[in-house]
């Protein structure tokens, strides 16, 4: 999110000089009269094209264009859950995978739980337990309680909300 707001305006500002460009460019295309301002500017335009200040700017704005590009193709890190701070100065973040595996061998050592989906979000992470036997509130508590416990121990600075499912265990009829 942080991304999109910070060039935003940047992106604006350069769609409205784009505008502004190729609007005599389509007045000329549909046999208009450009305005007055117009003619001055592209006048003063054609006598900078020759000015090494002028053509300096414009590489320097054709390379800033460049790295937003870039920027914006990069991958960011919304796969990963960041860590809180261990060493002042260093940051470490999980995969989310990693994390649900984590969670998923958590919660298949809970008595009673048979199969665990695990499917971890940047806000919350969706556990869907299938009970082979047992109590399922009692196996509920438990295992809300180890997922907890484990989640904390992972360290990360904002840890996901836990989304605890559990489901019996079906049997086909013989």
């Amino acid at each position: 999110m942080e991304r999109g707001r910070s060039t935003a305006w940047p992106v604006g500002l350069g769609l409205l000089g784009c505008a502004v460009l190729l609007g005599p460019a389509a007045a000329v295309l549909l046999s208009r009269e450009l305005p007055a301002w117009i003619s001055t500017w592209t006048g003063h335009l054609a006598l900078l094209a020759t000015d090494g200040w002028a053509i300096g700017g414009v590489a320097l704005l054709a390379l800033a264009g460049a790295a937003m590009v870039v920027t914006a193709l990069i991958p960011g890190t919304h796969r990963e859950l960041t860590r809180g701070p261990l060493i002042p100065g260093v940051r470490a973040s999980l995969d989310r995978r990693g994390v649900g595996s984590v969670l998923r061998d958590t919660a298949l050592r809970v008595p009673g739980v048979a199969g665990v989906r695990v499917r971890v979000h940047r806000r919350r992470a969706v556990v869907r337990a299938v009970l082979a036997f047992g109590d399922p509130a009692e196996a509920r508590e438990t295992l809300v309680a180890a997922l907890a416990a484990h989640r904390d121990r992972l360290g990360l600075s904002r840890p996901p909300r836990l989304v605890v499912r559990i489901a019996p265990l079906v049997c086909p009829a013989p």
